[in-house]
């Protein structure tokens, strides 16, 4: 009899939260959180119309020029293929079969998954590409290595940090190095940690029925042995990204170094990692101008970075929706 009233108290506050979900639900859905999503997008663009005049904008555009677009955009295409790399590491130690596609092949679906890649952090590109090696591969095995991958991405972007900040010591706030310490350990403790975990996970019988396979090739050396390979290709990765947006910016700071970069840009991509106005518009350039300015940009020159980025990963898009529109063309005509 004592747990009923116990019992009743918990449907009253399971009741009340689920009634505060559905009441925030319905403002947000409502005029007054398109008042607030569109208010999100242009505080950031009416704060950046204050300190950037269209005079130095235009001047920074004259700088640019379009053999440098060309080949940064180029150069932003190198990391799909390290990513493709990595990819198939994994792929192939966690499935144990040979028969997956090239690494070129695997480079043109990251390309074709960004078409797919409607916000900025990609998930809906990852989701494609766990999709596409459904067809190499079982599914368990797919999206977890979707998953494997997006955390060793994370990780190198804190090691790529970690060690321009071990190399040399811009005048960064303390707290980049608190968050890099935190990051770099966070990636130790996973790698480390991770199969302890993973075994723990499978002790359940329900858990092992139904990912024990998966668990048992996860765990296997030769599963270690690729993860590590690709936490290897990850940094590498990373490094060719960072290296795209330092040739970018070099059009305004010729005498900037890689080292200053390479402590400077995870940041921003963390930053922008989630999108919190549509499509980060005014975020990503409000965040440029604050963490860039700490190597030596000016707010209009950071702007403008934000925006060539912002360009050329829509060419990005573009490039990969006609190869993926290609495929589907190709296999429509392949079938009976």
């Amino acid at each position: 009899m004592d747990g009923a009233p116990a019992a009743g108290m918990n449907l009253l506050q399971e009741s009340a939260r689920a009634s505060l979900l559905s009441t925030l639900s319905s403002l947000w859905r409502g005029r007054a959180g398109r008042v607030a999503r569109v208010s999100i997008a242009v505080l950031p663009l009416v704060w950046l119309s204050k300190i950037v005049s269209v005079a130095e904008l235009y001047a920074g555009v004259q700088q640019l020029g379009v053999t440098r677009l060309v080949f940064g955009f180029l150069l932003g295409l190198v990391p799909y293929a390290f990513n493709a790399l990595r990819w198939r590491v994994l792929l192939a130690a966690a499935s144990g079969t040979a028969a997956l596609p090239s690494v070129a092949r695997l480079w043109r679906f990251n390309i074709e998954s960004v078409y797919f890649s409607l916000v900025p952090s990609g998930l809906a590109a990852d989701f494609m590409r766990g999709y596409r090696a459904q067809a190499h591969v079982d599914a368990q095995t797919s999206y977890a290595i979707v998953v494997i991958e997006r955390l060793l991405s994370l990780g190198a972007l804190f090691v790529a940090a970690g060690i321009a900040r071990l190399s040399t010591a811009a005048a960064l706030p303390v707290a980049f190095d608190a968050i890099v310490i935190a990051g770099c350990a966070a990636t130790l403790v996973a790698l480390a940690l991770g199969p302890a975990v993973l075994r723990r996970v499978v002790r359940s019988p329900a858990m092992r029925a139904r990912f024990g396979p998966l668990a048992q090739r996860l765990l296997a050396r030769e599963f270690r042995v690729a993860l590590a390979l690709g936490a290897v290709i990850s940094l590498g990765g990373q490094l060719v990204s960072i290296a795209y947006v330092w040739v970018l910016a070099r059009a305004w700071a010729p005498d900037a170094e890689l080292y200053q970069y390479l402590q400077v840009v995870p940041f921003a991509f963390l930053a922008t990692f989630i999108p919190i106005t549509p499509g980060a518009m005014g975020q990503r350039e409000a965040v440029f101008v604050w963490l860039f300015a700490y190597v030596g940009l000016a707010p209009a020159q950071a702007v403008l970075l934000a925006l060539c980025i912002a360009g050329l990963g829509y060419v990005t898009v573009l490039l990969g929706g006609l190869l993926y529109f290609a495929d589907l063309r190709k296999a429509r005509a392949a079938s009976p």
